[in-house]
């Protein structure tokens, strides 16, 4: 269940398309709602007749813009949800002060869309979201927001979750996240685990000891089939696929649009073997790429 659930904010219509899904989800389970913005002070001058004059309250006005901005926000929100919004205004470098947020306040969620336009402040939550995603040990629910429409768009609902394993049990956290994002009940789960082909250089014949693709996939069908095993009683509903790609977040990708899944959720880490998953370098593709949300919870060591 989520307790606290946090939403960055950049003051653009496009970075408040994170709130509608953050708010159903804080409703559901009676969490906290922080909404955060990140204040990056400025140089205390403003222009008179074309010169620069030395001010000392321009940062302390711009903060309390920032401040009547979030707040503007949370009680906007009053209406649609009896869940607690906190606004927080933080003083720095975003990319670090976001980080150290999250990391000193433990979110349940981190919830943020994957870019902003216009707003108050720089356009940075692309980049932010990127830093949190490879940096904070949190769960991150990244949004892509719409292009046109309303400005505040319908929450996002999870009927289909794509979950990307690499046989490693540290891997299979991504389940427990998106089932504890998603829920129980009207959600298939469906697990996939991407195999790269084999490519042998040496001299003929192949050694004993490099597995061929019959084993390869008898090996992934039979993990695969396990951890299902295991969700099924439990009583979530969950398909398999093995799939054979050079290149996993093309797969993911791909797999992703053909089930029209609603949510990816993934590890930003992977086992490093001869299959070659390579979910750490895999997930910033699938992020850019995937026009669902994606769920990413990066590995500790």
């Amino acid at each position: 269940m989520l307790k606290l659930i946090v939403v960055p904010l950049d003051g653009s219509q496009f970075g408040e398309h994170a709130i509608p899904t953050a708010l159903s989800l804080a409703g559901r389970d009676r969490a906290e709602l922080e909404l955060v913005h990140v204040f990056e002070a400025l140089e205390p001058f403003r222009m008179v007749q074309g010169a620069p004059v030395f001010d000392s309250d321009l940062d302390r006005d711009l903060m309390n813009d920032r401040l009547a901005y979030l707040e503007s926000v949370a009680v906007s929100l009053g209406p649609e949800t009896s869940a607690k919004v906190i606004p927080t205004v933080l003083v720095g470098q975003a990319k670090e002060v976001l980080a150290e947020h999250v990391e000193r306040r433990r979110p349940d969620l981190v919830a943020m869309t994957t870019h902003g336009r216009g707003g108050l402040s720089r356009l940075w939550l692309g980049s932010v979201t990127l830093h949190l995603v490879r940096h904070v040990t949190r769960p991150v629910l990244a949004i892509r927001p719409e292009k046109e429409g309303a400005r505040r768009p319908e929450p996002a609902r999870f009927q289909r979750v794509l979950i990307p394993l690499d046989t490693s049990s540290e891997a299979e956290r991504a389940i427990d996240i998106a089932v504890e994002v998603a829920g129980e009940r009207g959600v298939e789960y469906v697990l996939v685990h991407v195999l790269v082909p084999l490519v042998w250089v040496g001299p003929e014949p192949v050694p004993p000891v490099v597995p061929n693709e019959a084993e390869l996939l008898a090996t992934a069908e039979g993990y695969l089939n396990e951890v299902a095993g295991r969700l099924r009683a439990r009583g979530l509903k969950v398909q398999t696929r093995v799939l054979w790609d050079p290149h996993p977040a093309h797969a993911i990708l791909e797999t992703a649009d053909e089930i029209r899944a609603d949510l990816v959720s993934l590890e930003t880490s992977g086992k490093r073997g001869l299959e070659k998953v390579l979910l750490g370098s895999v997930a910033d593709k699938v992020l850019r790429g995937a026009p669902s949300p994606v769920l990413v919870q990066r590995r500790t060591a």
